[in-house]
């Protein structure tokens, strides 16, 4: 199968390189389909087919059909174009007039989408499949269209599998979050308590246990964070209260790849952004560990829109306009945090040169 995939994705890749319009992308996909088995001379390969809706037409970009019966719905957009909401409504809007679960995009990646129906609002991203040769994804997104193993219901048996896993990680991810957060040091706190209280050589008070565990601190720490520094010197204090000395305000602007020079938080934005527009594989997860928390602690680089709290929306806590919001392979959308001082900047100043990224200053 992988032979296959190569096949069907070096034209695809070659119209990347060149940068080939819309129209002509379409005509390759087209052809290159056939490859899988699928014949345009049976009606198999519908283009432009004019569907009934409301008052008027809409017409898919390209519809597979099966004795005249439709088995799935591709939409086509330029090899760079950047994918938006508007169109995955669109593609959504497709495959209901069609009666499909299952819609796949073509334009800078091949991404599929299924419709979860009920109250859903959007298609769920189930996969993105990055334009590349011997490409793991690619291969098995060729074993599921490709014509003589190709079953409409195992197609859709695979997409619920594949989103029952999808929202496992993410709730997964969001009890990471949480205990990393400090949310469970009375948890942890209540565990150790009735572990020694429960030891047969126990011979303390649970009030002796309660006051030896109160002068502890149990901190969750995520393994791929540096372990937080211990400090040694005591900072002077009034009424218990830390003073701080204030420093000056500073406004440096920085300038990425030749741009306009910007302010911190819009140079880490483009930063971000010109990362994964290059970079349209990466998971949420994976993205995480590419901006580790801890370049800025607090509210972390980046955070799924669904971590936000309102109080942190309403102060502007992060870039959140629809054109600012970014989204991962898997499906989830995210934003980059607006909180920058001009030591935090540094590690996003650090990672772009790292990525050989042209970057200057203005201050």
């Amino acid at each position: 199968m992988i032979e296959i995939w190569n096949e069907f994705c070096s034209h695809l890749i070659d119209c990347k390189e060149r940068n080939v319009s819309e129209e002509r992308y379409h005509e390759i996909i087209e052809s290159q389909l056939s490859i899988l088995g699928w014949k345009r001379y049976k009606g198999e390969i519908c283009h432009k087919e004019r569907i009934p809706s409301g008052h008027g037409f809409a017409e898919p970009d390209i519809v597979i059909k099966n004795d005249g019966v439709n088995q799935m719905v591709i939409e086509v957009k330029k090899p760079n174009h950047t994918q938006t909401r508007e169109e995955r409504l669109q593609l959504l809007s497709y495959m209901r007039l069609c009666m499909l679960r299952v819609g796949i995009y073509i334009g800078e990646h091949i991404e599929i989408f299924y419709d979860a129906q009920g109250d859903t609002a959007e298609p769920v991203s189930i996969g993105i499949i990055p334009l590349e040769l011997d490409n793991e994804k690619g291969e098995k997104f060729v074993e599921l269209i490709i014509r003589n193993k190709f079953d409409k219901d195992r197609f859709v048996t695979f997409c619920e599998n594949r989103m029952r896993e999808l929202q496992e990680k993410k709730t997964l991810q969001r009890v990471r979050n949480e205990l990393i957060s400090g949310g469970y040091e009375n948890t942890i706190i209540d565990c150790i308590k009735k572990h020694l209280l429960g030891l047969e050589s126990n011979t303390f008070s649970e009030q002796q246990i309660d006051d030896m565990l109160s002068s502890l601190q149990f901190k969750v720490v995520a393994k791929d964070l540096p372990m937080p520094k211990t400090s040694i010197a005591i900072p002077p204090s009034i009424n218990n209260e830390i003073i701080y000395e204030k420093s000056g305000r500073d406004n440096t602007r920085y300038s990425l790849e030749e741009s306009e020079f910007l302010p911190k938080n819009k140079f880490a934005l483009a930063v971000v952004t010109k990362y994964v527009k290059l970079h349209p594989e990466k998971t949420l997860e994976e993205l995480l560990k590419v901006f580790p928390h801890h370049w800025r602690t607090g509210t972390g680089v980046i955070c799924e829109l669904s971590q936000i709290s309102p109080r942190q929306l309403h102060d502007g806590r992060y870039h959140t306009k629809p054109s600012q919001i970014l989204r991962s392979a898997d499906g989830h959308q995210f934003a980059v945090t607006t909180q920058w001082n001009k030591d935090t900047i540094q590690n996003m100043v650090n990672f772009a040169k790292s990525q050989g990224w042209g970057v200057k200053t203005n201050k």
